[in-house]
């Protein structure tokens, strides 16, 4: 494919009467793409609107007077989301992923920026936490920068949101925060979103409140949520095959790509080693995941748990799990004893329980 050239066409942020009372999204590519097309689709990849690419390679979604949500624009390999409400007259740059308009999509992007920055902080920090060739006082101090990392990027999507929360950016912003994990029950949850009157528009919002019903569904003191899985070789079991069945059971939901996942591994390793037994067990299971590239994370970390395979299964959708590693303690009869067990905690909550 020739190289794209985005040239970018000047359209301040406006919500007149008449005609510029519509949604207008535009740009200009190279012009030896003429006659292609960029299309604009909703969450779901379903196409909405396309827009012709011209002689000059410019291109232009005419929109009208529509209602407010985000749509994704594509066109080979690149895509970038668009925040669409009546008014708009945004400039659309592919290649770099990112919209300009003076107002929501501007403000959603200065977001998206700003916690980039943080987010790339944070992922250096937890690299040092788990690097054994640090000194166990530097592996403590990444630890708790990443942790004061952590808050201050929720405190900005807070902040920016809050800033926005009249207009669609500001819904758009929250689901960064991951609203879901830090609700205290589905009533403080509905308080917040009810914050946000453009939030009607965002379906991640009922998805997300569904995982917070179901983060109560299975809270401490309930009985365990089967679901289907596989064992490492690649034959059909259930959770409960495992849970209930007379024993603690230590789950921990994980992925070779999660870092800190990995960085647990020797923690539950010694927690096997010590405990194990008729009354006691570990199984790691892997979620959103390649399955090949999990079983060589397993050979590298050294992996001597019993090990489970449920991707393609909305395993944590049925725990309310929005971030992994995420860890359960299972009692005999299969009831929910402890959630989001991590580090020292771990071992200690089952020694307190095998007594």
């Amino acid at each position: 494919m020739k190289k794209l050239f985005l040239l970018l066409l000047p359209f301040a942020f406006c919500a007149c009467g008449g005609n510029d009372a519509g949604c207008r999204i535009s740009g200009v590519l190279d012009s030896g793409l003429a006659g292609h097309q960029v299309v604009l689709t909703d969450m779901n990849d379903h196409v909405v609107d396309s827009a012709l690419i011209a002689a000059d390679g410019a291109f232009v979604f005419n929109l009208g007077e529509c209602e407010p949500a985000m749509r994704v624009a594509k066109f080979g390999g690149y895509e970038c989301r668009v925040l669409v409400e009546k008014g708009i007259k945004a400039t659309l740059d592919l290649p770099a992923g990112k919209v300009e308009d003076g107002g929501v999509n501007s403000a959603y992007y200065n977001y998206l920026a700003d916690r980039a920055g943080l987010a790339a902080k944070y992922d250096l920090l937890c690299n040092d936490c788990y690097d054994e060739s640090l000194s166990p006082e530097r592996r403590d101090a990444a630890r708790d920068e990443m942790r004061s990392t952590s808050a201050r990027m929720r405190e900005l999507c807070l902040e920016r949101a809050v800033e926005n929360k009249d207009n669609i950016a500001g819904p758009a912003i929250l689901l960064n925060y991951g609203l879901s994990f830090y609700a205290k029950s589905v009533a403080y949850y509905d308080s917040v979103v009810g914050l946000f009157p453009y939030a009607q528009y965002f379906k991640n919002y009922g998805r997300e409140r569904e995982m917070v019903v179901q983060k109560y569904i299975s809270a401490e003191g309930s009985m365990f949520i089967d679901f289907d899985a596989r064992d490492w070789d690649g034959n059909a079991v259930k959770l409960s095959d495992y849970v209930g069945k007379g024993k603690y059971v230590l789950v921990d939901f994980w992925a070779s790509w999660c870092g800190p996942c990995r960085g647990e591994i020797p923690n539950l390793n010694a927690i096997h080693d010590r405990f194990d037994g008729e009354n006691f067990m570990v199984i790691g299971i892997d979620v959103e995941d390649n399955i090949g590239a999990a079983k060589d994370a397993a050979v590298e970390e050294g992996v001597k748990y019993t090990l489970l395979d449920a991707n393609g299964v909305p395993v944590l959708r049925k725990y309310g799990v929005s971030s992994i590693p995420h860890i359960i303690l299972f009692a005999p009869d299969g009831t929910i004893l402890k959630r989001g067990l991590r580090g020292e905690a771990i071992g200690k909550y089952v020694e307190e329980k095998l007594k």
